[in-house]
């Protein structure tokens, strides 16, 4: 969708360069001596502006082809999707729904394994193609037993189409009060809060030390494992579980920790002994400007 904005300015954009620029400094010599002293240099540098400017048209064309054979017709859900976590992780319309998106004549054929819109007790096995540790949480959970009777699926508290990446915050009382009270997620809320707020102070120092181009790989996989396994907690809806299994997620949290503090440790190091090496360098640099200004100029 955002690139359909491209596909309506860049044609004349392409069209008004080409107007303003290049035709006038072919055919009006004279503005050679103002506008265009290198004439030839200037025009082939527009020229050549107008090819990339070209193949990028075709490049973002190509990529509204794929999409809009499923936005055509949803706009609404694409605006939603746009804003999803699925979206930024490029999941997209076939991944969950199949079909063909490139096929604009027919992208919801059976042969292509198109299967449309899941009913609703049909959602958890649905969502459970990707998220099958949390299927597995959420079928021996109370939200699961109540779900002939009209109770929550996946998309009662993550949407069907504009979810966030998951935490804490969508345990809240406006959600949760729909179907019952909050005491409960209340508690299964406090009893996570400390462990996600290590998480998440994980996750930023892990950024910053691969920022400075450290192997932080296998740290970063073992955190998204640990993250995912406690965030799978939150569907079963057991106090007395969630409290158990959080002993054993915080265990590995302390060791991602302390291998963190590791390669900070020497981050911190290799920060002091740069600053050295620079602190020296000054020094040379001004005792020797000192040398050449006075002893040598006596």
């Amino acid at each position: 969708m955002k690139n359909a904005h491209l596909l309506r300015w860049l044609p004349r954009l392409l069209l008004d360069v080409h107007q303003k620029y290049v035709c006038v400094a072919s055919r009006q010599p004279a503005l050679h001596l103002g506008i265009f002293d290198q004439s030839r240099r200037c025009v082939f540098q527009i020229k050549f502006f107008l090819f990339i400017s070209f193949f990028l048209l075709l490049a973002s064309s190509a990529a509204i082809a794929q999409e809009s054979v499923c936005f055509t017709c949803h706009e609404d859900i694409a605006k939603d999707w746009q804003q999803s976590i699925h979206s930024k992780n490029g999941i997209s319309c076939h991944n969950c729904h199949g079909g063909n998106p490139k096929d604009a004549d027919n992208p919801m054929d059976p042969k292509d394994g198109f299967v449309g819109k899941p009913t609703e007790t049909g959602v958890p096995e649905f969502c459970g193609k990707c998220h099958a540790g949390v299927k597995e949480n959420y079928l021996k959970s109370g939200h699961s037993a109540a779900l002939i009777r009209g109770g929550p699926n996946c998309v009662t508290c993550h949407t069907a189409h504009k979810q966030k990446r998951a935490s804490l915050d969508l345990i809240n009382k406006e959600l949760c009060t729909q179907c019952h009270t909050f005491d409960r997620a209340e508690k299964i809320r406090n009893a996570m809060l400390m462990s996600e707020s290590e998480i998440t102070n994980l996750e930023h120092r892990i950024d910053a030390l691969h920022a400075q181009e450290y192997d932080i790989d296998a740290v970063k996989k073992s955190l998204f494992a640990t993250r995912n396994q406690f965030h799978r907690l939150t569907h079963v809806v057991d106090v007395d579980l969630i409290l158990k299994e959080t002993t054993g997620i915080q265990s590995e949290i302390a060791r991602l920790k302390a291998d963190v503090k590791e390669k900070e440790k020497i981050e911190a190091k290799r920060k002091i002994y740069g600053s050295i090496v620079i602190v020296f360098f000054l020094l040379g640099a001004l005792i020797f400007w000192w040398y050449r200004n006075t002893i040598l100029s006596d």
